[in-house]
Parts: C-alpha cells; structure tokens; sequence
C-alpha cells in the first residue's frame, strides 16, 4: 500500500548488491539500444504505476462494489478489501520461494496475467460476489511480488556491479510517488 513504498524502497537499497557502489556501466543493456539508466527510470516508472494500482484496487473497491449496486454490500466488501490485503501480503512470503527458481521476466509476466485476470473478472462480474471475492484474491496474489519481481528483473538486466545506490534511489522515489498514481 502508500504505506508499503518507502519500505520497499528500503528493500531496494538493501538488496544493493553492486561489489564497488560505481553505478551502472555506460554499454547498452544485453546488446539492446537502452542503456542502464533508461532500464532504470522505466523501472522507476512502472513501479509508480503498481504502487498506484494496488493502492486503488485496495481504496476504491468497496466504493465500486457500492456503485455497481450487486450482491456485495459494504460490510462484505470491506471484507474482500481485507481480503486482497491478507492475500498480498501471504503472496510476498511464497513469492520467495519462487524467485530462486523462476527468472525476473517469467515472474513479472505471470504476476502481470493474474492481475489483468482478476481486474476482468471483478469488472465483468457487475459485483457478484463471486467475481468480488475471487477477484480480489487474484488480485492480491498477482500483485504481491510484482515489485519486488520488477526490482530484480532491473538487477538482472543491469547485471553484476550495475544495480548501484543511484539506481535504488529511482526506484525508491518511483515507490514513494506510487501512493500519488490513484488510477
């Protein structure tokens, strides 16, 4: 949540991994046309927008619950919102046993097909509670390890000594400003 992005933040510079702290190196990344600090701002970018997004899902689903007037009231909803939020948080837990096994661009794109799921069935289900429920579980489980899935799919790409402080500063304002990103 808001609360959630300067601790990740945390977690970024934490997992700073680079033996000299130099930064990044100046050649493009893996033989592509982008170079680390473009990788970087992009990254610092798209975590901006999953902080935004599971901060809105999280705030605004019992007023859509509300609105679309289905068989959910605001009792229940609260509850799914409980919910998404139990779920996200026990998802970063089992999401560490995966990371050792799946590479970063894998895991992103998994987490990435669940949350788009789980936002098709809360949608298309007008506030049944099935789709409320469902969904928001789904929710909770593709968005628990997308950030962290993101901040090591950027250290893959940047590879050894490229993930310096400078680079877990962007990603640290792209968390804190997430809050800000209400979509």
């Amino acid at each position: 949540g808001a609360e959630g992005g300067a601790a990740e933040g945390a977690e970024v510079a934490a997992a700073d991994q680079s033996p000299t702290g130099t930064g990044a190196s100046s050649s493009p990344i893996g033989g592509s046309s982008i170079g680390p600090g473009a990788a970087t701002a992009a990254t610092a970018v798209f975590i901006a927008l999953v902080v935004g997004v599971e901060t809105s899902f999280g705030a605004f689903l019992v007023s859509y619950c509300l609105g679309v007037k289905g068989e959910v009231g605001e009792k229940e909803a609260d509850l799914a919102t409980t919910a998404f939020w139990t779920t996200f948080t026990l998802g970063r837990f089992a999401a560490a046993g995966l990371v050792a096994r799946v590479r970063p661009a894998a895991t992103l794109l998994g987490h990435c097909v669940c949350v788009c799921v789980a936002l098709a069935v809360v949608l298309a289900g007008g506030g049944s509670r099935v789709s409320v429920w469902f969904g928001s579980v789904l929710f909770g489980a593709g968005m628990s390890s997308v950030f962290a899935g993101a901040v090591a799919h950027l250290h893959e790409l940047l590879g050894p000594g490229g993930m310096s402080g400078g680079a877990g500063g962007w990603i640290s304002a792209g968390a804190s400003s997430g809050a800000l990103v209400m979509l």
